[in-house]
This record gives structure tokens, C-alpha cells and sequence, in this order.
């Protein structure tokens, strides 16, 4: 029959194979949210003069939305 230490010992041994399958897990999601982010970037960036790629442009830049006066004379200065 184990002792109380070996159980004891075995139960820490046990929550730190479930952390280290967590933190695999938990690596795994973001590197799979880091793709798809890079994937929604690249959309957005293909969008050549859509107005959502030039908000998102802005806001990666540290900036703001384009205001609708703003865009206006961005598609104006485009011939749109």
C-alpha cells in the first residue's frame, strides 16, 4: 500500500502532466489564431482600396478609422 508522500507525490506528478498537456494545447490554439489572423490580414490587405482595408491599415498604424469625409476625398483623390 503507498504511502500518504508517495500519493502525494504521485497527485503533483499527475497536475504537472496535466499543465505541461494544457500549455501544448494552449500553444497549439494560438499558433492556429496567429494563422488565421495572418490569413484575415492578408485578405484585408488584398482588398486594394476597399475601405476596410485602409481602417484596418490605420488602426495596425496606431491611428483611427477613416472618417467619411476623409475617405471621401481619398476615393476622390483615386477618380472614384
Amino acid at each position: 500500500m503507498p504511502t500518504r508522500r508517495a500519493d502525494d507525490l504521485n497527485a503533483i506528478q499527475s497536475e504537472g502532466e496535466a499543465v505541461t498537456a494544457m500549455r501544448a494545447t494552449t500553444i497549439t490554439n494560438l499558433a492556429s489564431l496567429e494563422r488565421a489572423l495572418t490569413n484575415v490580414n492578408g485578405v484585408l490587405m488584398a482588398i486594394e482600396g476597399a475601405r476596410t482595408s485602409q481602417d484596418f491599415a490605420n488602426i495596425i498604424a496606431g491611428g483611427k478609422q477613416t472618417t467619411d469625409d476623409e475617405w471621401a476625398a481619398i476615393e476622390m483623390e483615386r477618380g472614384k
